[in-house]
C-alpha cells in the first residue's frame, strides 16, 4: 500500500484517535495526546515530495526569549544521547518539538508507524517535566544537566 495521508487517517480511525485536518494542510493531520506527564499537540506530515512521514510532538509552552539560549544548549545535550529522533526549537517563537521521521516509505506498515509515533511521544513525555521546570524557573540548568548523566 503506497504511503499517503489516507493511510494515516485510517490508522488513527482504527486506534479511535481524534484528529483534524488544517484547511491549508494538504497532507497534514493534527491531534492531541495526553500522557502521564503532559498534554501535547502532535502533527503528522505525509510528504510525497520526500516519500516519507514526519511526526512532531509539540511542547505545550513556548520558551521565553531570555531562556532560549539556555534551552537550546540543554536540548543539544539531550539530543547527543538520543538514538532515535531529536528535539528542536524555533528561536523566533520559542516552540519546542520532538521530531521523528521515516524515509523512504514505499508501503504503509503499521508496526513501523507504531514505533514512529510511540517513540516520539514517549521522548517528549520523558523530558517534559525537566524542560517545564527549567523554563519556569523551578530547576537550575546545572541540576538539569547533572540529571542527564544519571
Amino acid at each position: 500500500m503506497t504511503m499517503n495521508l489516507s493511510n494515516v487517517l485510517m490508522y488513527f480511525d482504527d486506534m479511535e484517535w481524534k484528529y483534524t485536518i488544517p484547511k491549508d494542510g494538504e497532507d497534514i493531520a493534527v491531534m492531541g495526546v495526553s500522557t502521564d506527564n503532559g498534554n501535547f499537540q502532535c502533527l503528522v506530515d505525509v510528504s510525497s515530495e520526500h516519500n516519507g512521514i514526519l511526526f512532531l510532538t509539540i511542547f505545550p509552552a513556548n520558551v521565553p526569549p531570555d531562556m532560549r539560549d539556555t534551552i537550546a544548549g540543554f536540548l543539544t545535550r539531550i539530543n547527543y544521547g538520543l538514538f532515535f529522533g531529536n528535539f528542536e526549537m524555533n528561536y523566533e517563537s520559542g516552540e519546542i518539538r520532538f521530531r521523528t521521521s521515516l524515509c523512504p516509505v514505499d508501503d504503509f506498515k503499521k508496526n513501523e508507524f507504531d514505533q514512529l509515533i510511540g517513540l516520539n511521544i514517549q521522548s517528549m513525555d520523558r523530558y517534559f517535566k525537566i524542560l517545564n521546570n527549567i523554563i519556569f524557573g523551578h530547576l537550575a540548568i546545572e541540576d538539569a544537566v547533572a540529571s542527564l548523566d544519571k
